[in-house]
């Protein structure tokens, strides 16, 4: 199999508050549709479709952003590498600390947590190492998810955070200006969303919407500087269809919506378009968010050399039948909203359905294959764009690498077929 990805980041930016203004880009409305967005970043690395959702977090100020394990300059366009200070044996993630700065996690000594840079050396900080902090807008609490306990948010002062229950599971936080309060965004057993108002004087959670159709394992949320609005990524403005949500090629893309955390009321603040749009973030009064797309086909590729020969756009992860007659190969779109969905047909009986693993399987055959395909990385272009208005970002194709490795062995048994799954294909 040959995957083609091509993963476009689009960090597009607007004015989120009314009034702001910012010199570099001048006066724009208030209200995202109005304007226009330019790009800031791209670049086009070799990776696996497991990056299909990474992110961008900018930092305060605008001027940097943490984007795949790398210290971005979005000012000069560039990589920055010399902000990622020395002293970690390993680097695992980073964040921006209470005034803007560069923590990182990663391992100092026999130590691995998150560290800050205090007089020249690494300085562990008081956090688990499975957190995901943020702080407060003036620097002096910390709030953060963890991946050992997701039915929880945490904030407080350093080293001595309270843990707030939630119903569900979180996928989602950010602080609210007032530094008192956060919005979570939680995924409920049924499979939609909820986004809540958390006082965490008292620990009341305030429903804001109900029945919000976002990606099921992280969805990052965003606060405009009046505290009025939310920003998420959401696949439409209503409940999702579960019949919908199991077609291979539905129109689910997402798109960034703003809430009105007083009435609920959502609109999207990016049109529709190839892809998904994701992990919104305001900065320095504009609206930060990632746009990916993916694409990909099944090849067969002689070993002694010739002619590649395609199979199937769109399809993935091969599977050889033993005599070598036919090829089965997991299809559908590329779509965060449904990560965590699988689909399973059987080829003669009627559709079931299955909670999955975070990737597609491929089809298992009743005995070993005589012969196996390959599976190829791409060579996806990223983009970063700031726009001050709703965004319009063309995505482009890119070469593969031509790097293989064998498919991946999970399960879709015997003669199923999955949803976007497996399908038999005579060679």
């Amino acid at each position: 199999m040959r995957t083609s990805s091509s993963l476009t980041i689009g960090l597009a930016a607007f004015l989120a508050g009314a009034g702001v203004y910012a010199p570099h880009l001048g006066a724009q409305s208030a209200m995202p549709s109005q304007g226009s967005a330019e790009q800031v970043f791209a670049d086009s690395p070799s990776v696996w479709f497991e990056e299909y959702a990474t992110r961008a977090r900018v930092s305060p100020d605008g001027r940097w952003a943490i984007y795949s394990r790398r210290i971005l300059d979005l000012q000069r366009g560039r990589e920055a590498k010399e902000r990622v200070w020395p002293g970690l044996t390993e680097q695992r993630g980073a964040a921006f600390g209470p005034r803007g700065e560069l923590v990182l996690l990663g391992t100092s000594g026999s130590h691995t947590g998150w560290f800050t840079q205090a007089g020249g050396t690494p300085t562990l900080l008081s956090l688990p190492p499975d957190a995901t902090p943020q702080w407060s807008p003036d620097g002096g609490e910390v709030a953060f998810s963890r991946a050992g306990a997701t039915d929880s948010v945490f904030a407080g002062p350093l080293g001595n955070a309270r843990a707030y229950p939630v119903a569900g599971v979180v996928t989602g936080f950010a602080w609210l200006p007032d530094g008192v309060s956060l919005v979570v965004l939680a995924l409920e057993p049924h499979g939609t969303s909820t986004l809540s108002r958390l006082d965490l004087a008292n620990g009341h959670a305030t429903v804001v919407a109900r029945d919000l159709d976002a990606p099921t394992l992280f969805s990052p949320v965003t606060v405009a500087p009046d505290g009025r609005r939310a920003y998420v990524a959401l696949a439409g403005s209503g409940a999702p269809s579960p019949e919908v949500r199991h077609e291979p090629h539905a129109n689910r893309q997402l798109s960034i919506y703003e809430v009105d955390l007083g009435t609920g009321n959502r609109h999207t603040v990016t049109p529709p378009r190839e892809g998904d749009a994701f992990a919104p973030c305001v900065a320095s009064g504009y609206l930060y968010w990632t746009h990916a797309v993916a694409e990909a086909s099944a090849v067969v590729v002689p070993t002694a050399g010739g002619t590649v020969r395609l199979v199937m756009r769109g399809a993935e992860v091969p599977s050889w039948r033993p005599d070598g007659r036919q090829i089965g190969f997991v299809y559908g779109d590329w779509r965060w909203v449904d990560w965590g969905i699988d689909w399973v047909r059987a080829v003669a009986g009627s559709p079931t359905t299955r909670t999955a693993r975070r990737r597609p399987s491929r089809p298992i055959w009743h005995r070993e294959a005589r012969t196996t395909s390959g599976y190829v990385a791409s060579a996806p272009l990223r983009e970063i764009l700031r726009r001050s208005g709703s965004p319009t970002s063309a995505g482009r194709r890119v070469r593969p690498t031509g790097r293989a490795t064998a498919p991946d062995s999970s399960s879709c048994h015997g003669r199923g077929e999955a949803l976007p799954g497996c399908r038999i294909h005579t060679s």
